[in-house]
């Protein structure tokens, strides 16, 4: 289902320091879930023909996250109403956690802009705002 992904919230804590570098993901459902995570990067990775949560539309999701970087990343072939969805909370079938706000920098936003799109639909959402690629 994911490459790498934070299934719960824990608590009001952080995952703090996760580095996602360089990696190629093929055909995984949704590969990245980063729920709660600080002062991470995911960067230079290529995602191919990755899929979407059907119920979300979503590639990728981040919730709660603090000075994310998310850059350089290429995306082939991926389709989804987003590529990539910030989320104030995040509510699973079962529960709706707390709300734990996104704290995006001013560099972690122009970060997010430095990734590659091919033969993808889908844009950045982050707080309500398409980000453009």
């Amino acid at each position: 289902m994911r490459a790498v992904g934070t299934h719960r919230y824990s608590g009001g804590k952080y995952h703090t320091k996760i580095k996602f570098l360089n990696n190629t993901v093929k055909k995984v459902n949704t590969p990245l879930g980063m729920l709660n995570w600080k002062d991470s990067v995911v960067k230079g990775n290529i995602f191919t023909s990755c899929k979407v949560n059907a119920r979300f539309n979503y590639v990728m999701m981040m919730a709660g996250v603090k000075n994310m970087t998310f850059t350089k990343n290429t995306f082939n072939n991926c389709k989804g109403k987003y590529l990539l969805k910030v989320y104030d909370s995040y509510q699973t079938v079962y529960k709706t956690y707390p709300p734990t706000k996104p704290s995006l920098t001013g560099a972690n936003l122009k970060a997010l802009k430095n990734n590659k799109r091919i033969k993808c639909s889908g844009e950045v959402l982050v707080a309500d705002e398409d980000i453009k690629w």
